[in-house]
């Protein structure tokens, strides 16, 4: 399998506080295929996020799997905003890729 260019983000508030994470595919064919087809994956079930000893893995059934390795405090924070009972929003993100994010709903960025 080979290894998905892709640029990451956590998204932080004037406070500091993480209110999304970002995902944007660098130009790499798999890459883009990945960004491209994960948010709708996670709508069909096709797309996961697994939380794995200071990982976050993305795992789209047809284009392969994206790891993020995360310090202590942003693995908790982010795994907490992912799975609290806050409302999410999906959004594209890139220009000239194909990227996305996962944002609080009542942020913009």
């Amino acid at each position: 399998m080979n290894h998905l260019e892709i640029d990451f983000a956590i998204l932080r508030n004037e406070s500091n506080e993480i209110i999304g994470i970002s995902f944007v595919a660098q130009p790499q064919t798999e890459a883009e295929y990945f960004c491209a087809r994960f948010p709708s994956g996670l709508k069909t079930k096709k797309s996961d996020i697994e939380f794995r000893k200071g990982q976050m893995v993305l795992t789209d059934e047809t284009e392969g799997k994206y790891t993020v390795e995360l310090n202590e405090s942003d693995f908790k924070e982010i795994y907490d905003l992912l799975n609290g009972d806050k409302k999410l929003k999906l959004e594209k993100a890139g220009f000239l890729t194909p990227g996305f994010k996962i944002i609080l709903a009542n942020e913009t960025q």
